[in-house]
């Protein structure tokens, strides 16, 4: 009979064990939670910072949601002289959209904005059938005195 006492004893040393292990974690909650009270209070005004300067960046971004690249050829070089510029764009995007895409990219006054409308083109490679990829073209009309470094110098 001397084992069973000496089991329950084990047993009643674990609970108390486990009580103060809640207890602790409970206080170490609170702190925590004490600590975060007075983080939120004082950092008001860095969070109104932090969500102007996302707000920026989602318009940053938005630009290059409607635009992919520039149009780099012979023909859309040569008419850079007289302040158009091609650029590939998404297909769905409106001229509204473009325009404030390539102000936003650029950092110019876009005067007008002409839409193609290009279709796939079947491609082939030995045996296999594919189609190239579908994207529209937008001819940008800049105003006077104003113009974009397309290719580096």
């Amino acid at each position: 009979m001397p084992i069973l006492p000496h089991v329950f004893k084990k047993g009643q040393k674990k609970e108390a064990k486990n009580d103060q292990s809640i207890r602790e974690k409970q206080k170490k909650q609170a702190a925590q939670e004490k600590d975060k009270k007075e983080i939120s209070s004082s950092d008001k005004k860095t969070k109104k910072k932090r969500a102007s300067s996302s707000v920026k960046s989602d318009r940053a971004h938005a630009a290059y949601r409607v635009l992919v690249r520039p149009h780099i050829s012979e023909k859309s070089v040569s008419r850079n002289n007289d302040g158009k510029y091609v650029f590939e764009i998404y297909p769905g995007s409106n001229k509204n959209e473009i325009a404030q895409a390539v102000e936003e990219a650029y950092g110019v006054k876009v005067d007008s904005v002409n839409k193609i409308k290009t279709h796939q083109k079947t491609k082939r490679y030995r045996f296999q059938q594919g189609t190239s990829t579908r994207l529209d073209k937008a001819v940008v009309t800049l105003k006077k005195g104003q113009e974009i470094e397309v290719l580096p110098h």
